[in-house]
């Protein structure tokens, strides 16, 4: 699974600033928490919410949160990466954090996945712009062998030939 970081995505200005506008004016601050418990944002829905800097000497324990608040995780796949605390408002903020990191967990799935299919076409095109210079079966056996073993990891491998003239199939092992 591709990791997630609930910290770099509160820190695009845009979906703080979204955050900010779903919880506008509350009587009592949002803070969220990463999986530890170490506050990442404090203080949201109050006039100024504070991001919490990694350098920072503040430590994970924000005055703001108490006993008998609302707690809500945010979910990535039955995965807890994070927790939304306060009195109101927390569910839909909860449901908006979980909802972002969801996109952002699919557009990085769908990244990596086309980065493969760039790979397997880019093996392909290598392979077939070598064939052509190759006259000799053994040789091209050996290329097609080495050329895969850049992108596919393995300990050995053959390659089949078969003759339309003779329906025979012929093994060359590498």
């Amino acid at each position: 699974m591709q990791s997630i970081n609930l910290k770099k995505i509160l820190l695009k200005r845009e979906i703080l600033s979204l955050l900010r506008g779903l919880v506008n004016q509350l009587s009592y601050p949002i803070v969220i928490q990463d999986q530890k418990g170490k506050v990442l944002v404090a203080n949201l829905g109050m006039d100024a919410a504070t991001i919490i800097d990694a350098n920072s000497t503040e430590s994970s324990e924000n005055p703001a949160i108490k006993e008998g608040l609302n707690k809500v995780p945010v979910v990535l796949s039955d995965e807890i990466l994070g927790w939304v605390i306060g009195n109101e408002k927390v569910e839909q903020v909860a449901d908006f954090l979980s909802y972002i990191v969801n996109r952002e967990f699919e557009q990085k799935t769908l990244a990596a996945d086309a980065l493969d299919k760039y790979r397997e076409i880019n093996l392909l095109y290598t392979i077939s712009s070598k064939l052509s210079t190759c006259l000799d079966v053994k040789e091209i056996g050996t290329l097609v062998i080495e050329e895969a073993s850049r992108l596919i990891p393995f300990t050995s491998a053959s390659v089949m030939l078969h003759s339309y003239q003779t329906l025979v199939w012929t093994n060359g092992q590498v």
